[in-house]
This record gives structure tokens, C-alpha cells and sequence, in this order.
């Protein structure tokens, strides 16, 4: 939110839910600041040394249209080379230590959603630390006392939501001292963005978007770039997939076409294996899936993981590819 004072009114927001759901598809220097970064421990924690990560975040040109009418690049912000979003993973009882070295325009801070840790390393800008302003560094620290699937998020208000939809986002992955037995673990981090015709980003801080509704995109991406991703697995396994919904606003429900799902937790929270209702699930904004998904068991055929919107946008592709000869 930029401007909370400059509120849409109800006509305005409607016309902008109808526009973005209308057209979405599935999708394939200023000087910089003089800062410290915190004392050698970081914050909430007694240990020392360099950071077992460093997420470094800055500028990248990226093409996100396909196709020749697509005629600009986007300025994403990314923590890779290649857009790609990080997915850190550590086991129950380690410590967590990430170094974000901010190399955007934007003063950033990073929130651990959903993990319970120490107030000083929770990455709320102007609350629990102050904003990394443009060239420098902060340190996290902290022992996430719970297993689980968290989404990695920046939060300095009245700058969140470009660095998000510019595509800053992560997942924070802690896995379990026994960890269920299946033949892999997969993540799927999905996001919409909000482009242009040309393939660069509309512009941010539109009055619209100041209303509780937020940013709604038009274009849907995952943490492999383009949607659907491709998940290959051998025929007839089990798969782990952590799915997450790092969207500002966009609310959807995802359904499992040609799959059959299992739910092991809800939000970092375990359940009961259950099976969803009519193979679909809610998925608003934050929420987060561990989900068992059980292959297809003939060699090439295909299962789905599917948006419900409009007509159904596939966000990944299950398929049960035959053993390499």
C-alpha cells in the first residue's frame, strides 16, 4: 500500500477484479545509502560468524511475455541470476543465519511467515528492526522451533508490495528429525504479476491498489518461472509437494485433476492425512500445503495441479516419466 488515504471506491476495485480475472493466463540509480550492518550474532541469537546464506537482492531484466508483441523486458527483483526464488532448507534444531544484502532502489526487510522465533528476527521494517535501506546488509538469526513450510517475505511498509511483485519471495523449508518416506521433495511457489502488453510491469502505487483488495495480477508465475512447472516422477510414487500462495491478493482454489492428494498439513501444521473435498482446496493469499501426491501409475501420463480461474490455469504438470535406460 502506498497511499492508504487514496482509497478506491467500490466501482474501481470491482472493475479492477473483473479486468485482471478477464485476462489472465497462465505464464510460461540513485546513490546508495551508507548503512552497518548489525554486530557479528545478528539479531535474537547468541551465535557468530558469517551467515550460513546470503540472499543477495537487486534489479534484474527479465522477458515475461512470450511472443513478439511482447517488446520490453520487466525490471523484476530478484535473488538469482535467473529469477529463480530461493528455497532454503534447514533441519529441526539448526540455526537459521541469512545475510539480505540489498542491491535494489527500495528499503527491504524480510518476514519469516508463520514461524514462530524471536521478535528481533521476525522482519517487520519499523517494528522489530529498522528498514535495510539501498546498499546494505542485515543478518537473521534464529532457531525455528517447529517444522514446517514458511513463506520468506519482504515487509517494510509502503514498500512491500512492489518488492513483492517485482517477485521478491522465497520459501523457508525445516524439515522433520524423520521426514514421511517418499521418492522426492517439491516445492510450488506461485505468484501473480501484473504486465503490461508490452511485458513490462504496470505501474505501482496505482490509488486502486491502495484498497484492502491489494495488487491483483493478471499473469501467473511460479517459483520456476513460467506456469504450469514440470514435475517429473517415476511411476506410481509418492511425492512431498509444499505448495505456497505468495500472491498480494490474488484468492483462488487449487484442484488436483488425474492425481490422488493427500493434505499432511495446513499452514506448517500437521493434520491427519485427509483427502480434499471434491479434490480442491482454498488458497488465499499465504496459505501453505504439504501435500502427498501419489504419481500416476502408467509411464507418461499426467496429472495436474490446477488454478480455478477463468477456465482453469495449471500451475504444475505431475507426470510419471519412465526410467532412464
Amino acid at each position: 500500500m502506498n497511499d492508504p488515504n487514496a482509497g478506491p471506491t467500490r466501482r474501481l476495485v470491482a472493475l479492477g477484479l473483473a479486468v485482471s480475472l478477464g485476462t489472465l493466463t497462465p505464464a510460461s540509480a540513485q546513490p546508495r545509502a551508507e548503512a552497518a550492518s548489525p554486530a557479528p550474532g545478528g539479531p535474537g541469537a547468541p551465535g557468530g560468524g558469517e551467515p550460513r546464506t546470503v540472499l543477495l537482492a537487486r534489479p534484474l531484466k527479465r522477458k515475461l511475455l512470450p511472443g513478439a508483441e511482447a517488446t520490453e523486458e520487466a525490471e523484476t527483483w530478484a535473488f538469482a541470476d535467473d529469477g529463480a526464488v530461493p528455497v532454503l532448507r534447514f533441519r529441526k534444531g539448526e540455526e537459521v543465519s541469512v545475510r539480505l544484502v540489498n542491491e535494489t532502489p527500495s528499503p527491504l526487510s524480510l518476514h519469516w511467515g508463520g514461524v514462530r522465533g524471536p521478535n528481533a528476527a521476525d522482519g517487520v521494517a519499523g517494528l522489530t528492526q529498522p528498514a535495510v535501506a539501498p546498499g546494505a546488509s542485515f543478518d537473521y538469526r534464529f532457531t525455528p522451533p517447529d517444522p514446517g513450510t514458511f513463506l520468506l517475505r519482504p515487509l517494510a511498509p509502503g514498500h512491500a508490495g512492489e518488492a513483492a511483485g517485482r517477485g521478491l519471495a522465497g520459501l523457508l523449508v525445516v524439515e522433520e528429525p524423520e521426514p514421511p518416506a517418499v521418492a522426492a521433495d517439491h516445492v510450488l511457489l506461485v505468484w501473480d504479476r501484473r504486465l503490461e502488453p508490452s511485458g513490462a510491469f504496470a505501474p505501482f502505487g496505482a490509488p486502486a491498489e491502495a484498497a484492502l483488495a491489494g495488487r491483483l495480477g493478471n499473469r501467473l508465475a511460479t517459483d520456476a518461472g513460467e506456469a504450469p512447472k514440470r514435475i517429473e516422477v517415476a511411476p506410481g510414487t509418492r511425492i512431498r509437494l509444499r505448495a505456497a500462495n505468495a500472491s498480494n491478493a490474488r484468492i483462488m482454489r487449487l484442484r488436483f485433476d488425474g492425481l490422488k492428494v493427500f493434505v499432511a498439513a495446513v499452514d506448517s501444521q500437521p493434520a491427519d492425512n485427509f483427502e480434499p473435498l471434491r479434490a480442491s482446496l482454498p488458497f488465499p493469499p499465504g496459505t501453505r500445503y504439504d501435500l502427498m501426491i501419489e504419481a500416476p501409475a502408467e509411464a507418461g501420463a499426467k496429472g495436474a495441479v490446477v488454478a480455478l480461474i477463468g477456465e482453469g490455469v495449471a500451475l504444475a504438470e505431475i507426470v510419471a516419466a519412465a526410467p532412464s535406460a
